[in-house]
């Protein structure tokens, strides 16, 4: 049977907002335009919830839930909720907790109503088993149940009690963690908290009985350690996420990576995956295709660095790294080898495979006939051979030939591709870009930085306050590299990102006290006191050419003046 809801709002828009998203929900909605027809209602009718307006017309919200409180006969009162946008006020009225169960603040969207409804009308047992959860979580430091979405939804009675530890919300609200229900869910949880800004920046709980690659900590309902594990996880995100500046995150896939990665205070590392074809997946299940993607352009940027982790052999067909690594015949490829040791007789120096030797219980040399009885003495056993058999032949050194467990192709040794794969950790750029404080004043009022990278802002804010000096004094000179390009293409990444960071330490060094070097993404930049601005163009010119003439191969710096007198671009 439906749940009854009464809505008690004078606002006709609100209240046909109100009603529409809770008939959807499948509820059994009554509305009332006042708070005496909302008294009048409940006098004649049963209702499990009441949604009542805060500042109603004649008798307000507070003073309407109070009669019907005082008036109600049903066993089981009905939850009274107010509906306001002034919290604060309502909380301070005297008696406001033995009128109302909850505050509903507003304004909301209909899914949060949806959410908000739910819970309210949740069983009593429920009820307890929230407030022993809050208890349990204020015991660990936490305020109260962390708000948590669900991934699935909790289906069997083990989840939906681990569920109950938690504030069970929508996605559109401010979630501390994502819980994985089931196993089921890994997949879903990887793609929300890769579109996600938000998702990207709590911790995934596994709720299952089995472990997960995805999640940041375990939960298990009467296991104190786990607990204490989560709150520790929980409590570390909190702080971390707060330092992130959210401007530069929102809506960007790469930011929100490494807000993801600085929050977590974990690198991007690869896992042993036996289930997945190419043997690894990378921590938070991250797939290997997306991980080399994007961090392979972060690394160019300078926002992460990588460090070598495993190497893979891989089949020439189907890339797969499943591979069944054999010791065959260097003549017909099979790996039907026996092992057999070698017999060496002294006397006529012939050696060759036991089998040679073997005529029944006796050792007889094939080529003088020579009955071998002393071991040391007659002959002796220097080592072994391998014996083919497929063509019978026989080798001392057997091929290494790869077989693909996937495809079914075979290759031999020297034929077999190799893939390194990488950890990858953040850079002290990456932190400086996420950490960076919002800028006001004298940067955001001048039309002349409009447009320029925060982290830039904030290296001008920083050093006009330690120099004293108005922000228009300081002079910024962008520097790309026109030889990028065509230099990844011939020697790869590395190599220009080393040449790229031997250019701005020679430039940081050249620079010593009298200016800085921001790196940022593609580009860098040079902050300088702009002193006699007929030399800028010039000293720009030729710090530039000093520090690009001790690199092995040239990366082309191109600058311009894009602060300062006499902006323009200097090759």
């Amino acid at each position: 049977m439906a749940s009854r809801i009464l809505i008690v709002e004078d606002d006709p828009i609100v209240s046909a907002v109100l009603e529409q998203t809770l008939i959807a929900d499948g509820y059994e909605v009554v509305v009332a335009g006042d708070g005496i027809e909302a008294v009048e209602l409940t006098k004649n009718g049963s209702f499990d919830l009441a949604l009542i307006d805060y500042n109603l017309p004649e008798i307000d919200g507070f003073a309407s839930g109070r009669l019907i409180r005082s008036m109600s006969t049903r066993q089981v009162p009905t939850k009274l909720v107010a509906i306001t946008g002034n919290t604060n006020a309502l909380s301070e009225r005297v008696g406001v907790d033995d009128v109302f169960d909850d505050m509903l603040p507003k304004p909301f969207l209909p899914s949060q109503l949806s959410a908000f409804v739910a819970r309210a009308l949740r069983p009593a047992e429920n009820d307890e088993r929230a407030k022993g959860a809050d208890a349990q979580w204020r015991l660990l430091g936490l305020p109260r149940r962390p708000k948590a979405i669900c991934i699935p939804e909790a289906s069997s009675p083990m989840t939906a009690l681990l569920a109950s530890a938690f504030e069970c919300v929508d996605r559109s609200d401010d979630f501390e963690a994502i819980l994985l229900m089931d196993q089921a869910g890994t997949d879903a949880v990887v793609a929300l908290r890769a579109m996600i800004d938000r998702a990207a920046q709590v911790p995934v709980i596994n709720c299952t009985s089995g472990g997960s690659l995805a999640a940041d900590a375990s939960l298990v309902y009467g296991d104190t350690e786990s607990w204490i594990s989560v709150a520790e996880t929980l409590k570390s995100y909190k702080a971390r996420r707060e330092t992130v500046n959210q401007g530069v995150v929102a809506g960007n896939p790469e930011m929100r990576l490494l807000a993801s990665l600085y929050i977590s205070g974990a690198g991007i590392r690869p896992i042993l995956d036996p289930d997945n074809r190419m043997f690894i997946c990378f921590s938070g299940y991250r797939a290997h295709k997306a991980v080399i993607s994007e961090a392979g352009s972060l690394v160019a940027k300078g926002l992460l660095k990588r460090s070598f982790a495993e190497r893979f052999h891989c089949c020439p067909g189907c890339a797969s790294r499943r591979l069944n690594v054999r010791e065959e015949c260097p003549s017909c490829r099979s790996s039907n080898l026996t092992e057999a040791p070698i017999v060496h007789h002294f006397k006529c120096a012939y050696q060759g495979p036991e089998s040679d030797f073997r005529e029944g219980t006796r050792l007889v040399c094939p080529k003088c006939r020579a009955h071998l009885r002393h071991y040391g003495g007659d002959y002796e056993k220097p080592g072994s051979i391998m014996s083919c058999g497929q063509c019978a032949e026989w080798t001392s050194e057997p091929a290494i030939g790869f077989l693909c467990v996937e495809c079914g192709l075979h290759s031999d040794g020297d034929a077999v591709a190799t893939e390194d794969v990488h950890s990858y950790d953040l850079t002290e750029a990456a932190v400086a870009v996420l950490t960076s404080p919002a800028i006001a004043g004298e940067l955001e009022a001048n039309l002349e930085y409009v447009g320029l990278p925060r982290a830039l802002k904030t290296e001008l804010a920083r050093l006009s306050e330690d120099m004293h000096i108005s922000v228009n004094s300081l002079a910024v000179i962008e520097i790309e590299y026109a030889g990028r390009d065509a230099l990844i293409r011939e020697s790869g990444t590395d190599v220009f990102v080393k040449l790229r960071q031997l250019f701005v330490e020679n430039l940081t060094n050249l620079l010593d006290d009298y200016g800085v070097v921001v790196q940022l993404t593609d580009i860098d930049y040079v902050i300088v006191d702009s002193g006699n601005s007929h030399s800028l163009s010039d000293f720009s010119r030729s710090l530039i050419e000093e520090c690009r003439n001790t690199l092995g191969k040239d990366i082309m710096p191109q600058t311009r003046i894009i602060l300062g007198s006499m902006a323009r671009a200097i090759g």
